[in-house]
Parts: C-alpha cells; structure tokens; sequence
C-alpha cells in the first residue's frame, strides 16, 4: 500500500523527533552534501527498482516528452537569465 522508502522516512522523522524531544538540542546536524550523496541516492534507486515495469513502459512517452521538454526549458531559462544579467552588469566583466 505504502512504498517501503516513504515508510523508512517517516520513521526516521518520528525517531529523529523522540531524540530531538528527550535530548533538548540536537547532537548531530545532517548536511546537505551528506544527505546528497548517500541517502538520497538509494531512497531513489529503491524508488525506482520496485516500480512495476508495466506502469513505466505505459507512460513511457510521457515521460521522455516531460524529460525533454523540461531539460529544453531549464537550459534556455538558464541560458536567458544568465545573458540578461550579463547584460544588465550585474556579472563581474571578467566572467566569460
């Protein structure tokens, strides 16, 4: 019913909110490079590996049609924020 990498946040965000609560301060902060690099990847990849493949290859289109169409918005986007604050001189004249 629930995916098992939903489950495994949500109890870490309850046990993390008993240690939070008894110990009053919190002993250990995550970093984002740390929550990056190695929890996020097989909270994806465990995402990813139990989907069923019916349900991905039926909505395949969609998926390369969202896939490329946001990669196409995102780097014009960039492209033309980027021109546009080199225009306006808000970058430095020495970044090419």
């Amino acid at each position: 019913l629930v995916p098992e990498s939903c489950l495994l946040i949500l109890l870490g965000l309850v046990l993390g909110g008993i240690v939070l609560a008894v110990a009053k301060k919190a002993e250990y902060q995550l970093e984002p490079g740390t929550f990056f690099l190695f929890l996020l990847p097989p909270i994806v990849l465990d995402s990813g590996y139990f989907m069923p493949s019916r349900l991905f290859f039926d909505n395949l289109g969609a998926i390369l049609t969202y896939a490329v169409v946001g990669t196409l918005w995102n780097a014009f986007t960039t492209g033309a924020a980027l021109w546009g604050l080199q225009q306006a001189g808000l970058v430095a004249p020495r970044v090419q």
